[in-house]
Order: C-alpha cells, then structure tokens, then sequence
C-alpha cells in the first residue's frame, strides 16, 4: 500500500506539474485509489482467518472426538435418600504414570466428620474429584452406603455428593441467586440464613442492594474470599448427604474462617462431611483426621492427639497455619 501510494503521487505529481492532468483529476484518483485498496487488503485479511478458524475447528472436533472418562452405568441404581456412607476399598489413581493414591482404603461412617490433611500433590483434592465421580479409579471401588459409584446415576451422584472446592464458579446474577443455585425452591429466609452462616453478613450489609446485589461476570465484582463464602453458603443451603469442602476456606482470613468453621458446625451435625484442609481450625473440628503422605494413608485419629504425639509430617504440615494464627 505504501509503494503503491508513493508511486501515485510521484507519477500523478509529475503530470500534474506538466500540466496534463489537473490537482482535482490526481486527488480524485487517490481516493478510488485508497477505496480499491482496503478491499483488498481485506480479503487478503480473510484467507488469514480462515486459515486460524480452520486450526481451531481441527481442535474442536479432537475434543468432541475424545472418549469420555466418565460413562454413566446402562441399568443405574438409583440413589434414594442416602444415609452418607463412604467407603473407598483399595483405591488406586494414577496421572499418566506416577501414581497419586496407592491402595487407599477409608470409611467415613454416616454422619462423621473427618479431615484429610496432606501436603500439596499426595491426592487429597483427587479424592474429592472421585466421590463425584469426575474421575474414576484405575483400581478398587469408591463406595456411597455400599453401591459403587460406577453404578449409581450421576445426577443422583451430584445431587446428594456436593464439593466446595477453592476456586468455585460464580454466576453473573445476584449473590441470593448464586446461593439460592443449590437450591431453587429456598425461601428467602433460608438463603439469608446461609449467606450469615458462610460469614456474609458482614460484605451484606456494606452493599446498597445487600443480597441483591450482582456478583459480576464470574463473580469479579466480589473478592476470592467473598466468592468462597458465596460457594460455602451455596453448601450450606444444599441438603446434601455428603458434603465435600476442598480447601473452601483457603482465601479466608482467621477471623472470618473462625466464623465460617463455627457455621460449619451445625451443617456438619447428623452429615457426613470431608474436609480437605491444611488449616488447624477446621481440622481441630472434625471428628477424625487422616493424613495422606505418599499416596497413602499414613496415619489417623483425633487431630488434638496427633499433634500432641507426633514431630513428623502431621505436626509440620500446621506449622505455617499457627504462624499465620499467631500473626493475625
């Protein structure tokens, strides 16, 4: 387009100073000249496109072509009002070819609450992802009052199996709207009873339309641990059997996780609940506490007494929990 210009004007520059075609004649075949050109110029832009929308329909199809991880049972069992008893019998996992859990084997009695605690990388969130049957395991069974995963339909699965984890979705509509997803037909009472059960209350009352008031598009008009309590209040309003928290507390600061872990309590009663934790707070609330170390379960009990007894991985793994504590 540059070459092409300056040939114009040089040429048109030079006829016009001999006078054999006018200014106007040179100006007004500049401008025929710039509307050729950006058609062109256009068209050449498209064959570029095509080229990359070709690329991505290439990779869009390798996706719809991929054969699915997770297929539900052809003759399902259904789940009907399920107790909450989880077992995981011999449980292996493996990424590629480096094993995440090696044979792990827990019970979780109907109603308990236990924390799983573990560095980062030994499987605790994978345990999560199997109990909603996002992923399945290579080896052993993960069971729900005794019927296999594989077998039972996954919105049965979804529906009484119900995960926080620490990055959750949040919707471009209201915080009532965004809690009340768990639960369509919650009256307004129970979803402002949620919301102050998650630590909400205090965010409510700062804001003009209090729970009214638009989350944004996934949630960035609320900060990470505003949009942790919305998802915990979400948890709080399902009546799910189980109830799974993966690190839901992980953008909390203590105080407001010390308010949260107390509404934990009262979700928690009569429900069985896992926690996927490396905060003392919630871990001190549960029933039991397993540590995961290797793939394994390493050791189990109440978490008062594994500290008290134990300088090994357990007792490092709150080290930074209480400098945090202490520092706040």
């Amino acid at each position: 387009m540059s070459a092409g210009s300056g040939v114009v004007f040089l040429v048109g520059g030079m006829r016009v100073i001999d006078h054999k075609i006018t200014m106007g004649t040179l100006v007004a075949f500049v401008a025929y000249q710039m509307r050729l050109v950006w058609p062109i110029q256009a068209l050449m832009g498209l064959y570029a496109s095509l080229a990359s929308a070709r690329v991505s329909l290439r990779r869009v199809n390798e996706i719809l072509d991929a054969p699915l991880d997770v297929v539900e049972a052809p003759n399902p069992i259904a789940l009907v009002s399920p107790r909450g008893r989880v077992t995981l019998n011999d449980v292996t996992f493996a990424f590629g070819r480096a094993p995440v859990l090696e044979h792990v084997s827990l019970e979780v009695h109907a109603g308990e609450s236990i924390a799983i605690v573990g560095r980062s990388g030994e499987g605790k969130s994978t345990i999560a992802d199997l109990l909603v049957r996002q992923l399945d395991p290579h080896g052993g069974h993960v069971l729900l009052d005794g019927i296999d995963l594989r077998s039972a339909p996954l919105a049965d699965i979804r529906r009484h199996v119900l995960v926080v984890d620490q990055d959750p979705f949040i919707f471009n509509a209201t915080i009532a709207e965004n809690i009340r997803y768990a639960k369509p037909d919650a009256t307004e009472a129970d979803v402002r009873a949620a919301a102050d059960a998650a630590g909400l209350a205090p965010l409510l009352e700062r804001l003009p339309k209090g729970v009214d008031t638009s989350a944004g598009e996934r949630g960035r008009a609320l900060s990470a641990g505003e949009r942790q309590r919305v998802a915990i209040a979400r948890a709080f309003l399902a009546d799910a059997a189980v109830l799974v928290l993966d690190e839901a507390t992980g953008a909390l600061d203590p105080i407001t996780e010390a308010q949260v872990a107390a509404g934990y309590e009262a979700v928690m009663r009569d429900r069985t609940t896992i926690i996927i934790t490396h905060r003392l707070e919630l871990a001190r609330r549960a029933d039991r506490v397993v540590v995961l170390e290797g793939g394994r379960i390493v050791e189990e009990g109440a978490a008062d007494i594994l500290i008290e007894q134990t300088e090994s991985s357990f007792a490092g793994l709150f080290a930074g929990a209480r400098r945090l504590a202490h520092q706040s």
